[in-house]
């Protein structure tokens, strides 16, 4: 009898098409349960064996349409690779009593300030100074405690959104203002009241993805090295990335990362973990129970080692006892295409002659043509992607930067 796998919303980024490939050809019965099936692809759609239709952020209606699910035909297993459904993905596996972080490790985790405070009770330096505030007045009056620059952030977004290096009076009174205008996310739920202000780490911006079967050791998949852009104007946005990263600088972070998984009971899955390292000390930015996304998790990986970490997330879920094993030992990166001026997207006019550059293994148009675009203040402003394969991390990013280089996007000046 097969095995039998629910997934809890998925990624559109690669990784929730992959994990369902991956889950057939091992035989598996496929369940997707979605809020609405019209925003996935054919590629995600097509391979599951169930599609349950309800609404996944009412945790009463989904954990009835998981039961009854269930007595159909018994589930093995449950995951997401979607990160607004982490805690979803958690609840339901908690309630059949599979394998998975607990519900309230979830809740905890998806909201950055409640994850600073549990770490503050284990290991505060690995936190920056932090403060949750509500009131413009509140607000002032920490940024005059702490002085200037602060960074501001949603307490439970994610993709850099709405994150600005505040650097004045006027820019936290217009920042706060602005914070008053967030009511959902892209998912439709509820976006936490209040902003999040953190300290302001400077230095070299790594993630750290691991993974874990219930019960069993952390595991290093491997550290991502980040590219940031768009720093100089106060953001944020995470625009290149090279795989994996080893030197001198990143040897202290899979020991700080560990004693904040077990500090936050983040105790299975494939976990991805973002730091910076400031005068060789570790802080960490957030954690995200979930496969690293934008491709990262779902090519480059599997391009560096010659196996897809979706394998793990599947199995994990499953109860499988895993170990990660490369196949080989190479690199990748991604490098992400934005406009220079704010315009209208109509594409890229080159893809042949970018594909044909040495080491570029995937091109993918991200943006939405027809729709503004403007120079990145987050994740979603990346208007494509560059993906290669080289013998080390540098030589891969390299590549990547020298194909973006070419791009000629097709922008409609406003």
């Amino acid at each position: 009898m097969s095995k039998h796998i629910l997934f809890i919303e998925a990624s559109t980024t690669g990784a929730g098409a992959k994990a369902n490939d991956y889950a057939k050809s091992q035989g598996y019965t496929v369940s997707l349960a979605v809020r609405n099936p019209n925003q996935y692809s054919d590629d995600i759609l097509n391979t599951a064996d169930n599609i349950i239709v309800c609404n996944t952020n009412n945790y009463e209606e989904l954990i009835n349409n998981v039961l009854s699910l269930n007595q159909e035909k018994q589930i093995d297993g449950i995951t997401t690779t979607a990160d607004f459904y982490v805690p979803q993905a958690a609840l339901a596996a908690e309630t059949l009593k599979l394998p998975g972080i607990s519900f309230q490790a979830a809740l905890n985790v998806r909201n950055k300030y409640k994850m600073r405070k549990k770490l503050s009770e284990c290991y505060p330096h690995l936190n920056p100074a932090f403060q949750l505030v509500k009131t413009k007045h509140e607000a002032l009056k920490i940024a005059n405690e702490w002085g200037y620059p602060i960074i501001a952030k949603p307490q439970d977004l994610n993709d850099s959104l709405h994150v600005k290096l505040i650097g004045s009076e006027k820019e936290l009174l217009n920042y706060m203002e602005h914070s008053t205008s967030w009511m959902v996310n892209e998912s439709g739920q509820p976006i936490a009241a209040g902003v999040l202000l953190e300290g302001y780490i400077t230095g070299g911006e790594y993630s750290v993805e691991t993974m874990q079967h219930k019960g069993g050791e952390i595991q290093l998949i491997g550290i991502t090295k980040n590219v940031l852009e768009g720093v100089e104007r106060g953001h944020f946005a995470e625009v290149a990335a090279s795989f994996p990263s080893d030197d001198e600088e990143t040897k202290p972070l899979l020991d700080e990362v560990k004693k904040a998984l077990q500090c936050l009971e983040i105790d299975c899955g494939v976990i991805h973990t973002e730091c910076r390292i400031e005068n060789g000390n570790v802080k960490i930015i957030e954690i995200n129970p979930r496969l690293i996304g934008d491709k990262v998790g779902s090519h480059v990986i599997e391009l560096a080692y010659g196996i897809s970490p979706l394998k793990y997330v599947v199995e994990i879920a499953l109860g499988s006892n895993v170990e990660w094993r490369p196949n080989f030992k190479k690199a990748g990166a991604l490098y992400g295409l934005w406009v220079k001026e704010r315009g209208v997207f109509g594409g890229i006019e080159n893809p042949e002659e970018i594909l044909r550059r040495k080491g570029v293994a995937f091109l993918e148009i991200t943006g939405e043509i027809g729709s503004v675009y403007s120079p990145p203040t987050s994740n979603g402003d990346i208007v494509g992607h560059i993906i290669t394969q080289a013998n080390s991390p540098e030589e891969a990013l390299k590549q990547a930067y020298d194909a973006a280089q070419v791009a000629k996007l097709i922008v409609n000046h406003e």
